[in-house]
């Protein structure tokens, strides 16, 4: 006997295999779907990001300047364009010493914004640009320009000043697309971490910009930290001149002593309103900020150009107030004296605390093992410590309307927040640039 489906059976299989398409094909579909979202989302993000790292690459440069080759005769040796400055031509009643425009600003508001706040129209920063070998060869203007009606984002790059004749293959003086769909756009410069005249010195005197006096007191402990004579011992003076170092030089015998190490320690004190010295000027130094130790170490024709990198020593760094101790927060730097009279006399270190400290002295630390080097002088001159303007990057939507020209160009860091929306979806970018040679002094 034979037997096959029946009519109900065959419809049960052809309603169940009609269920597993549908489900299949809804799986397939929103596979797909989810598939192309990725891809589009990927690519428009990607294309932001790409903007953001050219944006990056312009706007880092902001204000770079001093050329050791020139265009034109010069006295120093070194070249400064006025045009990678805003305006500090002669006739200019307000000079703007920084290297950057943005609009809207306090410089350009604007009529209306939206809910959600004025996108930037334009952004505008000079720079000069070198060879590969550091030569001087011209001052670029970069605009980056936003257009909300049609949503598309432009760079134009010019030379200054304007009479130039012949535009660079790299700067061709014409607006180039980078980007369209472009739905946000804003640069926000960074509130700076010094503004309207104030100042953040901390070392010699922190209340008197203009008074650069201090004194180097030495600490000594017992046979290891010994006395050296410093010039001048009791007047007030910008400079300090140190003598008569410890030695760990056995001329007897011709060699080193090996048995412990004699040295100067001298701790940096200051003039005090009141017409007196401290031991030392004590200092806090917080967490996250970032700080210089910055001096001049002057040539001495002397006994000190024996100074050996190797084997003699030179520092400074910070020591407790009370007991003299080091600080596991900062190591000490190193530094040389100048070997002959064309070297570099500054000397410059930058750091940050992981952790608050409270007072702590800025100590110099000196110990020679060449045989005649102690007999020699250092000549400390131009000490500072400074909190550095650029090492908090906070930033406020509004600054750009509020800040002056004085907190113009002292900003050292700005933000881009970019927003591309293609085919539904959209790329966000928010990248913060360092500036640090912004502004006339950098």
């Amino acid at each position: 006997m034979k037997k096959g489906f029946t009519l109900m059976e065959l419809l049960v299989y052809m309603a169940i295999v009609g269920i597993i398409v549908v489900v299949a094909g809804q799986a397939f579909s929103n596979s797909t779907k989810f598939r192309v979202r990725t891809q589009n989302m990927l690519r428009v993000t990607q294309e932001a990001e790409d903007v953001g790292l050219l944006f990056k690459e312009d706007v880092q440069q902001t204000g770079t300047k001093s050329s050791k080759e020139a265009p034109v005769a010069i006295s120093d040796n070194f070249y400064l364009s006025p045009d990678v400055y805003m305006a500090l031509a002669p006739a200019v009643e307000n000079p703007d010493s920084s290297s950057f425009k943005v609009c809207p600003s306090f410089e350009c508001p604007a009529a209306n914004c939206p809910a959600e706040g004025c996108p930037t129209t334009e952004f505008k920063s000079r720079r000069m640009v070198y060879d590969s070998v550091g030569h001087y060869k011209r001052v670029e203007e970069i605009t980056w320009t936003y257009e909300p009606a049609t949503k598309k984002l432009f760079r134009t790059c010019v030379i200054k000043p304007s009479n130039i004749a012949a535009q660079a293959a790299q700067c061709p003086g014409t607006a180039v697309e980078i980007a369209d769909s472009v739905s946000f756009f804003k640069v926000v410069p960074a509130t700076p971490g010094v503004v309207s005249g104030t100042n953040p010195r901390l070392l010699p005197n922190p209340n008197n910009s203009a008074q650069n006096t201090f004194r180097l007191n030495p600490r000594i402990n017992g046979s290891t930290l010994l006395f050296a004579k410093t010039e001048p011992e009791d007047n007030v003076s910008e400079a300090v001149t140190i003598r008569e170092f410890a030695t760990n030089y056995d001329f007897e015998n011709s060699t080193i002593i090996e048995d412990g190490m004699k040295r100067n320690e001298l701790y940096v004190a200051a003039f005090q309103v009141n017409n007196s010295w401290d031991k030392c000027q004590d200092v806090d130094l917080e967490k996250g900020k970032e700080y210089e130790i910055r001096f001049d170490v002057i040539y001495s024709a002397d006994a000190i150009r024996t100074f050996c990198q190797d084997r003699d020593h030179a520092s400074v760094g910070f020591r407790k107030k009370t007991d003299g101790s080091k600080i596991p927060q900062v190591d000490d730097f190193l530094f040389y004296p100048p070997q002959s009279n064309v070297a570099s006399e500054v000397r410059s270190m930058r750091f940050t605390v992981d952790e608050d400290v409270e007072d702590v002295c800025l100590a110099f630390t000196f110990a020679t093992y060449s045989p005649v080097a102690g007999t020699g002088s250092i000549q400390i001159a131009n000490l500072g410590l400074w909190q550095v303007p650029s090492s908090n990057y906070e930033f406020n939507d509004d600054f750009a309307n509020t800040m002056t020209l004085v907190d113009k160009k002292n900003v050292k860091a700005v933000r881009l927040d970019l927003t591309i929306k293609r085919n539904g979806e959209a790329g966000n970018v928010s990248v913060v640039v360092p500036v640090p040679s912004n502004g006339p002094r950098d």
